[in-house]
């Protein structure tokens, strides 16, 4: 009797209903957990929507704004993998269509026997930014399916974080049957 006078007391009209979380039980803790999860999944796609967003904006800008060029291979970026594999990134040395010499990394891996050291090669450059460069053929095919894979996910993790933080929907009361 006792339980139920606080109870009362404390959901009364006029008095302040909020409890503090030390003084909820689990299952009305419950709610809170699964909106902040469903923030953080929310975030997650965000990230995740924007990555796909920026990978097919870098191609299709380069393509709308790329200039072509002549450009030395200078040297290989190395990427090291978690279990010692290796990606491989050919270093270009361009002139640029105002005459500026610059140097830029391709986005695309390679097999370095492919680009020796001193290779001659066309690339596009963006000529905002002529370190952003790519091999014509990586342009002319676009984005590839990383962004797809991304935006897949994306689209995953945002709607699960949206019905966790709309929290479960319970059904209209059945009214009762008459007689």
């Amino acid at each position: 009797a006792d339980t139920r006078a606080i109870l009362s007391m404390a959901t009364a009209p006029g008095r302040n209903a909020t409890m503090s979380a030390a003084t909820r039980t689990p299952s009305q803790l419950q709610p809170t957990k699964a909106r902040g999860l469903g923030i953080f999944l929310m975030l997650i796609g965000l990230v995740l929507a924007y990555g796909a967003y920026s990978q097919v904006g870098e191609v299709r800008g380069l393509a709308a704004r790329g200039v072509q060029a002549e450009a030395t291979v200078v040297g290989m970026e190395t990427h090291r993998g978690r279990r010692g594999s290796a990606t491989y990134y050919p270093v270009f040395q361009l002139v640029t269509a105002d005459g500026r010499t610059v140097q830029g990394t391709s986005s695309t891996a390679v097999t370095p026997s492919d680009f020796p050291r001193e290779r001659r090669a066309t690339v596009v450059y963006d000529p905002a930014d002529p370190t952003r460069l790519r091999l014509p053929s990586d342009v002319a095919s676009g984005p590839g399916i990383t962004p797809w894979v991304l935006a897949f996910f994306a689209v995953l993790l945002l709607l699960g974080g949206v019905l966790l933080f709309r929290g479960p929907r319970h059904a209209a009361p059945v009214p009762p049957a008459r007689p």
